[in-house]
């Protein structure tokens, strides 16, 4: 569908998480291990007057664990196709994040009817129950 070439373009996570996904690339055990050492990448850098922010919506610009972000990504778009209502609400998701100038907590609202923070909160909740019993170093 020529309609989604375009969504979400220039936005790290979904793009490269989607391509992982499709791929059938196995890095839970990267998620699992970060999360065990508390060495998550965030999904958006907070920090002010930083020149480059460590996070997933810059993933281009990180300066390490480039492997791991990648793994997260891709841990983000399973938990929204297998959690949140299959590819549709993925398209969905995506779409409202381009028609909402790349705002994730206004594109999370309309799409998946989750603040940012809830979505978090819910995907942290499912690679607890999901990724850290099977994977878990």
């Amino acid at each position: 569908d020529s309609s989604r070439s375009h969504v979400a373009a220039g936005v790290d996570w979904i793009v490269e998480g989607l391509a992982e996904y499709v791929d059938g690339v196995d890095r839970a055990y990267n998620v699992a291990e970060a999360m065990q050492t508390g060495s998550m990448i965030p999904l958006v850098d907070t920090r002010e007057n930083i020149t480059y922010k460590q996070d997933l919506a810059h993933l281009n610009l990180l300066e390490t664990d480039v492997s791991l972000a990648y793994a997260e990504a891709e841990s983000l778009v399973t938990f929204i196709v297998e959690e949140n209502g299959g590819f549709d609400a993925f398209w969905a998701f995506a779409q409202a994040y381009n028609d909402e100038s790349g705002n994730l907590d206004k594109a999370l609202q309309s799409s998946l009817n989750m603040t940012q923070a809830e979505f978090e909160k819910a995907w942290e909740s499912w690679l607890i129950s999901d990724y850290l019993p099977t994977y878990a170093p």
